[in-house]
């Protein structure tokens, strides 16, 4: 058979069929899902991180409320000098030191490392040592003794001071005591006085409103002659027989140093604030005796630096009672634009653990 003559089929007829195409997949349309993947997974990390993070802060800030740390308080409960020589400027002596250290709190244990005991004179270091560690279990106070002779190094970084402690010398001794039995070492609290004050509006309205416009002069000094104070956080604002009259301003954050005065001149105001009627009654009628008095109030917090050490947060409430005449103006000052009053009187201050 001539093969010429055999019938050639057509793509569309019985017989050999073209080649199938080959199945090919475009690596640029599936780049994107890889992305989209990868950043899924990023972001599934980092919510991972944050939770654990704000997970983590939670358990310790709960932890610490539970435990509630305070300060541990310091106590000279005898104090003995003995081998007492003085010649050719130079003072020698040996000092028989008693000492406690109360733990304050009921779930912690309390361990100090590197305590130096010093004696001073004036601002002159006489003797110094120095422990190694002093542990306190809860609640508990430990009692520790020493000796303490008069060589000492170079300068040293006080935990707590008592300041002040009296020895009776007799004149003919070598040797003292401490007078007055054992005493407890604290900071002294800051002294504030209330210098002045100028009223220029103190008025009732309809409705028992008051309105106030008070500047006030108050300072404040650090009796400490080795222990500074930081001012954390201070509002001060007036009160008329116990209910706060004036918006709450508050006083810059500051560092006291040892003996340093500061003084603030901040604006006490508020417009027409409700008063219970009663209290508008009273107020009326010290209005027609011509004298109110009207107390300034300081409440905040603050914290003690002896050395490198920083205490805790310790709770301070300030009351300087201010007593304010009007009609005749007495012991007024009209200065044009209101009216002055100088005081120059002490305030009540406590301090408390925060």
């Amino acid at each position: 058979m001539d093969p010429n003559s055999l019938p050639i089929s057509s793509p569309g007829s019985y017989g050999l069929q073209p080649p199938s195409a080959t199945l090919q997949i475009n690596s640029a349309a599936a780049r994107p899902n890889q992305s989209r993947s990868f950043h899924n997974c990023i972001t599934r990390l980092m919510l991972l991180l944050v939770m654990s993070f704000l997970t983590l802060s939670f358990v310790s800030a709960v932890i610490w409320l539970v435990i509630d740390p305070h300060d541990p308080t310091f106590g000279l409960n005898s104090l003995c000098i003995s081998n007492i020589t003085l010649s050719d400027s130079q003072f020698t002596a040996n000092y028989d030191i008693e000492f406690s250290v109360n733990n304050t709190n009921n779930k912690v244990n309390l361990v100090i490392d590197d305590v130096k005991v010093t004696v001073s004179y004036g601002r002159a270091i006489i003797s110094l040592r120095v422990l190694e560690e002093i542990s306190v279990s809860v609640p508990k106070t430990t009692q520790e003794k020493l000796m303490v002779g008069s060589e000492h190094g170079g300068g040293c970084q006080e935990f707590r001071a008592c300041d002040k402690v009296s020895i009776g010398l007799p004149t003919s001794a070598g040797s003292g005591n401490l007078n007055g039995g054992a005493t407890e070492c604290k900071p002294k609290k800051p002294t504030f006085i209330l210098q002045d004050a100028t009223v220029n509006d103190l008025s009732l309205s309809g409705s028992n409103c008051l309105t106030s416009h008070i500047q006030v002069t108050i300072s404040t000094k650090n009796p400490n002659e080795r222990i500074g104070i930081y001012h954390e956080k201070l509002d001060i604002y007036a009160s008329y027989r116990n209910q706060q009259i004036t918006l709450a301003t508050e006083l810059p954050r500051s560092y006291q140093g040892h003996k340093e005065i500061i003084i603030w001149s901040p604006f006490l105001y508020a417009n027409a604030v409700p008063i219970s009627p009663y209290l508008a009654a009273t107020l009326g009628q010290d209005f027609n005796a011509g004298a109110v008095l009207v107390n300034i109030k300081i409440d905040g917090t603050l914290k003690w630096k002896v050395g490198s050490w920083i205490s805790g947060k310790y709770r301070i409430n300030v009351n300087c009672p201010a007593y304010m005449t009007f009609g005749d103006r007495i012991h007024g000052i009209n200065n044009g634009v209101g009216i002055k009053y100088q005081f120059a009187q002490g305030c009540s201050v406590e301090v408390a653990p925060s």
